[in-house]
């Protein structure tokens, strides 16, 4: 057992400690006319949607707002250690959604 006053502790975390894997995207917000957010989300405010991956699968994922009125650019990361990061492409076109509701496109352009 390890405590943390033990020397060794912060070297077993980080042996331990997986890395976690972001994605940078461009999104696309649905107009509230057509079912949309009635507004984006302010700067600086975490957003976690739920990602629809085309399969049978959907993940929340997680990231900080940026100005969407000077940019669309998002990094994204999943939220939990299992979701399967494999399943993203680049250039696909993914669906965001609030409960059933779909609020955004996003389309991931790289790592």
């Amino acid at each position: 057992m390890i405590l943390e006053g033990d020397e060794h502790y912060m070297d077993s975390v980080i042996e331990n400690e997986e890395v976690k894997r972001y994605f940078v995207a461009e999104i696309e917000w649905i107009p509230f006319e057509e079912g949309g957010r009635r507004s984006v989300p302010y700067e600086g405010a975490r957003y976690c949607p739920i990602i629809d991956l085309g399969t049978s699968e959907t993940w929340s994922i997680d990231f900080i707002c940026p100005d969407f009125s000077k940019t669309n650019t998002v990094k994204f990361s999943f939220l939990s250690e299992n979701a399967p990061e494999d399943l993203i492409e680049i250039s696909i076109k993914y669906r965001l959604k609030e409960g059933s509701r779909d609020v955004a496109y996003l389309v991931a352009k790289e790592e």
